[in-house]
């Protein structure tokens, strides 16, 4: 799997992040820069799985990616999260920490 299995990924700001969906896209607002941003359904899933409160990277992949999801394999797909995670992040509304042991 690409990246760290045990790693959790969280809202930035769980608490203040606003979402309206419409169909398959969605505004999120991030409180922590005032920016609102456009996200299609990949990133939305992700986003409202993380609104209930911080979850493994592994806990993420298993709920998110089917089994036939990518043509190129599950490995593919696990691939892409964890770019769409570090997308999410760079835009300021994911964190991510090490579990704690």
């Amino acid at each position: 799997m690409a990246g760290d299995p045990t790693l959790l990924w969280q809202l930035a700001d769980p608490g203040q992040t606003r979402v309206a969906r419409f169909g398959d896209d969605a505004l999120v607002f991030n409180p922590l820069s005032w920016e609102t941003h456009l996200v299609r359904l990949p990133a939305l899933l992700v986003i409202e799985a993380l609104a209930g409160g911080p979850t493994r990277e592994a806990d993420l992949a298993a709920g998110l990616i089917g089994e036939d999801d990518h043509p190129a394999g599950p490995e593919a797909s696990r691939t892409e999260l964890r770019a769409l995670l570090e997308e999410l992040e760079s835009l300021g509304l994911l964190s991510r920490r090490p579990e704690a042991p």
